[in-house]
């Protein structure tokens, strides 16, 4: 066919019109069937306009995926404006990046291995923004079907990139129809869209409603939302005596197994070693005495003290004279009649308000530089193991997950493969008011939950808290912004082996990782090889 030169005009409204695109499909409201063309727009254009310049390419990507970092998540400035200037700028250039190698790799490799590349780039990308200081895997694409688990039941073995991979794979299958003129052509690449697209439906479908021989344990968990204001209450205006009430209040007027309590329940710092010696936290203990069996999970503020001469103090702890360092902890406590409290640190800390990223770079400055930035960079400590929980009497583990923990679902593997087979999340997602924000994260939970095959409990201080089943169904959920106490027995699986995406992790991001890079490793020796040549 002619190739055509499309105006530049056009290609910035295929831009904008991708991005746009890709926030009305996206959770919790969107319309999940727009994914499979969001990116069609932008993959269409080197279809018909091959001339195209990669510079232009590049900027025209860059634009698309900051109307989709904006449009979805905007909300992020209500807890920290730089955090959402610095997330949207940033994310949206790396996911640019990616985009034009994917383009440097379809130019000197051809059609096919260049949608190859692009994809393979995609996942090593994912893969490698769940790991480094700048973490912010929010937007991965295979997150797009959380509302819609049914879709991808499938996720058991590949995790959410195995989704990424479908939705870029999809929007190629429809890019190509934009080059089929001739009638049976088109009708050829119509169908093998559809395909790509319906096939792993209906094979989740089977999935969804195959019913699997494991053995049950009934548990009675309550989920305590009190509902207290992040930015009026929760830490200046109600006293932390009187959020500890209000929270044994509640507890205590629904009989349970496991109680969860979100993240910060007890708003003041603690110290670890003497966790005991403290009023409010032995407030939590003499409930848990009273009731032989049972165990409260709540989410606490620490801090544990070193000395300079001894060995293993933390890069986060803080000297404050006398040749000591204190380090503190965004904490999730574990209490048991009879037993001490077992402790987890919060170790996928949030960039800015929680760690500095680059600490060996980037350590002189924070004081002159970031310290003026009114509280945003923050040195929390973390933990390199996946401690699980224990209920008392059994062997039933319980994983627990801070916060935005629960967007990263090989992160969360680990602690499945340490033997939990229930994910407790405890979250404080006030900060965000009523915004998309608190919605998506409930609904990754569902992804979270699929993927690792158990079940997952979400405590909020407000809205949303809830129960999910290891297929992504909410079995009840609350409402946001209104104190609420959740009560249900949940059967949780207890035998078989985890999933293959929990004993393996995120083996497509790894291949990715290869393929990727080895295919644009061959299309810059075949760029040098030409250019050689000529």
């Amino acid at each position: 066919m002619k190739f055509l030169k499309i105006p530049l005009f056009q290609q910035f409204l295929a831009a904008t019109a991708g991005g746009l695109i890709l926030w009305l499909s996206w959770p919790a409201d969107g319309l999940v069937w727009l994914k499979f063309v969001a990116l069609a727009p932008m993959l269409a254009l080197p279809e018909i306009y091959p001339q195209i310049r990669g510079g232009r390419f590049f900027l025209l990507s860059y634009w698309a995926f900051l109307v989709w970092n904006f449009c979805t998540t905007w909300w992020v400035w209500n807890a920290s404006p730089e955090g959402a200037v610095a997330a949207i700028l940033f994310n949206s250039l790396f996911m640019a990046i990616v985009f034009r190698m994917g383009l440097f790799v379809r130019r000197n490799m051809g059609v096919v291995r260049g949608a190859i590349g692009l994809v393979s780039l995609w996942l090593a990308f994912e893969f490698l923004h769940q790991r480094w200081d700048l973490a912010w895997p929010w937007l991965t694409l295979g997150f797009g079907f959380a509302t819609m688990p049914e879709w991808v039941q499938w996720y058991q073995w590949t995790g959410p990139l195995g989704g990424s991979a479908w939705i870029l794979g999809c929007n190629y299958a429809v890019a190509r129809l934009f080059r089929s003129a001739d009638p049976l052509f088109f009708a050829k690449r119509l169908a093998t869209a559809l395909l790509v697209i319906g096939l792993p439906v209906i094979f989740s479908y089977f999935m969804y409603f195959a019913k699997g021989k494991r053995e049950i344990r009934s548990l009675r968990i309550t989920l305590l939302q009190p509902n207290i204001d992040p930015w009026n209450e929760k830490f200046d205006g109600l006293t932390p005596q009187a959020q500890v009430v209000k929270l044994l209040a509640m507890a205590g007027s629904a009989p349970a197994d496991l109680y969860v309590a979100p993240e910060t329940a007890v708003p003041i710092a603690l110290w670890e070693k003497e966790l005991y010696k403290d009023s409010l936290f032995g407030r939590f203990q003499a409930f848990v005495e009273a009731y032989p069996g049972s165990a409260f999970i709540l989410g606490l503020s620490t801090q544990d003290v070193f000395r300079e001469s001894s060995e293993g103090v933390p890069p986060s702890a803080e000297p404050v004279g006398d040749g000591l360092y204190v380090d503190d902890y965004n904490t999730a406590a574990f209490l048991t009649s009879g037993q001490p409290p077992q402790l987890y640190h919060k170790s996928k800390l949030v960039p800015g308000p929680e760690m500095l990223p680059f600490p060996r770079i980037l350590k002189p400055l924070q004081d002159k530089v970031f310290g003026r930035l009114g509280g945003m960079i923050g040195n929390l400590g973390t933990q390199k193991e996946r401690s699980v929980f224990r209920m008392p009497g059994s062997e039933l583990g319980i994983a627990p997950s801070i916060c935005y923990e629960s967007v990263f679902p090989d992160f969360m593997a680990g602690f499945v493969r340490n033997g939990a087979r229930l994910i407790a999340v405890i979250t404080n997602d006030g900060w965000w008011g009523d915004t998309p924000g608190y919605r998506q994260h409930f609904a990754y939970a569902r992804i979270l939950a699929v993927s690792l095959g158990v079940p997952v409990v979400q405590s909020a201080n407000t809205g949303i808290s809830g129960f999910i089943s290891p297929k992504g169904d909410v079995l009840a959920q609350t409402h946001y912004w209104e104190p609420a106490i959740l009560h249900r027995t949940l059967e949780i699986p207890t035998s078989g082996a985890p999933t293959f995406f929990a004993r393996y992790g995120d083996w497509p991001g790894r291949l990715g990782l290869l393929v990727g890079g080895l295919l644009l490793l061959l299309a810059l020796r075949q760029r040098w090889m030409r250019h050689k040549i000529f």
